[in-house]
């Protein structure tokens, strides 16, 4: 909304109008922040249930952007029919994660055993 201020009519009202008001205090030199005026958490939600309004859990919040992520599995099989490139990089990505599971369980036997001249027999 915009409110528009009246031009003056008279010059004496026009002079009013230029003069300058009260300084403005310094910075540091009023009275203080203003007191926080919210109420605390166990009075909002006492207000909350009082005025008929369903306050939301914590736990939904957190869990709100992962609605966001619920299309992405009915996206996969038709980038896998439509997109070659995806295929290929979802294979190297299978092949990639296999041979890594592969090498876990291989690295301590190699670790336990030591270097040893017989390991190049």
């Amino acid at each position: 909304m915009c409110i528009r201020r009246r031009l003056p009519e008279t010059a004496q009202s026009a002079r009013e109008a230029s003069t300058p008001g009260p300084e403005p205090e310094p910075p540091g030199t009023g009275p203080g922040p203003e007191p926080d005026t919210e109420p605390p958490l166990f009075l909002r939600e006492a207000q909350d249930a009082g005025s008929g309004r369903r306050s939301v859990p914590p736990w939904a919040q957190a869990m709100a952007p992962l609605w966001f992520l619920l299309p992405i599995p009915l996206l996969l099989p038709l980038l896998w029919l439509l997109s070659s490139g995806f295929r290929y990089y979802c294979k190297m990505g299978f092949y990639y994660s296999w041979i890594m599971a592969l090498a876990v369980p291989v690295i301590p036997l190699c670790l336990f055993r030591g270097r040893d001249v017989e390991n190049m027999k």
